[in-house]
């Protein structure tokens, strides 16, 4: 038994090791992409400033760090909760037609509790008075 868990546990952490490897590899080709896009986005905006001059390229960049710091504070957090907002509703009508098909089926197994203690008691009686 303990030799089946051993082996078990060896073949789920070579498992996961080689995915880790498979994972690590994808990461670095994630991250060298977005830092060739940030440096790329970064040259173009130094040489588009440098063509327009100090001024334009100050309320360029002032523009620019309002929308991304707009989109931080304002846009992404109304995302988060309009998306809890409409995940919740949905799983608030399943939960309901759920519950409602429980209620239904509690009431129907109570239904048939009843009358089988009601036929039960009734036999007693019965079995009572014919002894009489």
């Amino acid at each position: 038994m303990k030799t089946c868990i051993v082996e078990l546990f060896s073949y789920v952490m070579s498992a996961v090791l080689e995915f880790q490897c498979f994972s690590l590899r994808q990461s670095d080709i994630y991250r060298t992409l977005c830092l060739l896009t940030v440096t790329t986005s970064v040259i173009l905006f130094v040489l588009y400033g440098l063509k327009f001059g100090q001024a334009r390229s100050n309320l360029s960049f002032s523009a620019m760090l309002a929308a991304v710091l707009f989109s931080i504070l304002v846009v992404q957090p109304l995302k988060v909760i309009i998306f809890a907002v409409i995940h919740a509703l949905l799983l608030q009508v399943v939960y309901c037609a759920i519950l409602n098909r429980l209620l239904y089926v509690t009431n129907k197994l109570f239904e048939i509790y009843l009358l089988s203690n009601f036929f039960s008691a009734t036999n007693m009686v019965l079995a009572y008075c014919s002894s009489l």
